[in-house]
């Protein structure tokens, strides 16, 4: 017989840990294992991939799993549930004869019926747009420390001479932080309220900060690219750092 009493509580709480820990871990690579357990038709199908936004966060690991081919998925668990099918969207038809659309949501063009909305929004009344132009014929990668430093150093330049609700669009949480940091270190965050997603929290939860904080700047991605709504002066100001491209080390590339 083991005697327990060398064993301190400090001692108990670790091995308590431990197989808590453990138990746990063998939870979650039965659900990995049942994923890829799947048939060939299936892993054809779909593509699999591990992601890690920050490095020293475990909680930030998540296990995705993406459609590549959606017009059989879609036939299979949607079409033949729900009939029929509205589709509604702002960018659908990149013209009125694309064909695009239709084979990749595997529909019958001919079995389908199109609404156009027009818009009641006029960009040449209700907007400006400005391109930014390199004298010096520099060129820099969009994740570069020069590049993104050069962005850091125009959000300030242009929220200094229009201070207003500003929202400024990324394609990587990791470039935000950088820029946040960036911002930080030159004292510009103590003076302006600068909201960047992944650092003062979720997209959702910086958005209700954004709207009861005027004026304010916001640094997002991901789901700041569509659907979200700051209606009138809740948003005059839209810089894009980076355009919303998938990297070619995205598992869809």
């Amino acid at each position: 017989d083991h005697n327990t009493d060398v064993y301190t509580n400090h001692d108990f709480m670790s091995i308590y840990s431990f197989f808590e820990n453990y138990n746990e871990f063998n939870h979650l690579l039965r659900l990995l294992l049942s994923i890829v357990d799947v048939d060939d038709q299936a892993i054809e199908q779909h593509v699999t991939w591990v992601t890690i936004n920050h490095v020293k966060d475990v909680n930030s690991l998540s296990l995705n799993r993406g459609i590549l081919k959606t017009e059989d998925y879609l036939r299979e668990h949607l079409y033949s549930v729900f009939e029929p099918v509205t589709f509604t969207g702002a960018t659908i038809f990149s013209s009125r004869r694309s064909q695009f659309i239709y084979n990749l949501l595997g529909i019958d063009r001919d079995q389908s019926s199109i609404k156009r909305l027009k818009s009641d929004f006029n960009p040449q009344d209700q907007a400006r747009l400005y391109l930014v132009t390199d004298k010096d014929d520099q060129k820099f990668a969009t994740n570069s420390d020069a590049y993104l430093k050069r962005v850091a150093e125009d959000i300030q330049a242009i929220y200094k001479n229009e201070p207003r609700q500003t929202l400024v669009l990324f394609n990587s949480l990791n470039a935000i932080e950088r820029i946040y940091q960036m911002l930080q270190e030159s004292g510009f965050t103590a003076t302006h309220f600068v909201l960047a997603q992944g650092v003062h929290g979720t997209a959702s939860k910086i958005s209700k900060q954004f709207i009861h904080h005027e004026p304010a700047i916001l640094l997002g991605a991901n789901t700041f690219w569509q659907g979200v709504d700051f209606p009138h002066s809740l948003l005059e100001n839209l810089i894009v750092a980076q355009l919303p491209f998938d990297t070619p080390s995205d598992p869809y590339n």
